[in-house]
């Protein structure tokens, strides 16, 4: 998944600051704040491995720009490229009411079936490993989804900080969102994030909960949202 390059983004930030703490449920892994983030070409693995290469170079403000390239047949091919920095002194952030969240979502909830039978209908197949999205509650403007990571990833999800299943789980959330501008049977993709800030790292279950950013065209090509990842305390991981 394109997400997997966020993920990617940070250990490297991480590894090359001397920082890192193993990234998962046990590291000391310090907060970041990915900017400007741009997947600009899929990286796409057919038959056999594919050698890809991830740079960091220091930028004149104090972050560091990271990017993705793979080697092509007429030279390297760019693939997605941010701005990283470490939060020295992250805002503290007070846990959320996730039973308010939940009581706020009145306009009904999709079970995981549910949610993935809309994305068949609209060209996008998820395999097993990446079906992390539990449930879906819809509010107005906002819905509220449990993430829950797939069985089969649970033993390895200590080598993540943002595991990439539930990274794009809380991306799916968006589907709650996406009827109501009329483009439900259509296949949005993100292609871009403003900024995405890493707090905690996720564990196995956790809730997002997205909400259209208000101002947004309704009639445009572009949709605009913002989305929070809680754990199962409420408290702000990314």
């Amino acid at each position: 998944p394109g997400v997997a390059w966020l993920e990617m983004a940070r250990a490297a930030m991480q590894a090359a600051s001397g920082e890192a703490g193993g990234g998962g449920q046990g590291g000391q892994d310090a907060p970041v704040r990915l900017r400007h983030v741009v997947w600009s070409r899929p990286l796409t693995v057919a038959a056999g491995p594919l050698r890809a290469h991830l740079t960091l170079r220091p930028v004149a403000d104090g972050s560091v720009r990271c990017e993705l390239r793979s080697d092509g047949p007429d030279g390297p091919v760019a693939h997605a490229q941010c701005e990283i920095e470490a939060i020295a002194s992250p805002a503290e952030v007070a846990p959320v009411d996730l039973t308010a969240l939940r009581e706020r979502c009145t306009r009904g909830s999709w079970p995981a079936a549910d949610c993935y039978t809309r994305f068949a209908r609209a060209g996008l197949d998820y395999g097993p490993a990446m079906r992390a999205l539990e449930s879906l509650h819809r509010g107005d403007g906002e819905v509220l989804a449990q993430l829950v990571l797939p069985a089969a990833l649970v033993a390895g999800r200590a080598a993540y900080a943002m595991h990439p299943s539930l990274l794009d789980a809380a991306l799916q959330s968006l589907i709650g969102l996406a009827d109501e501008a009329a483009d439900a049977s259509l296949a949005w993709l993100p292609y871009a994030l403003d900024e995405i800030e890493w707090r905690l790292p996720f564990t196995d279950r956790l809730w997002a909960h997205a909400r259209t950013v208000s101002g947004a065209a309704a009639d445009s090509r572009l949709r605009r949202y913002d989305i929070d990842v809680f754990d199962d305390a409420g408290r702000l991981c990314a």
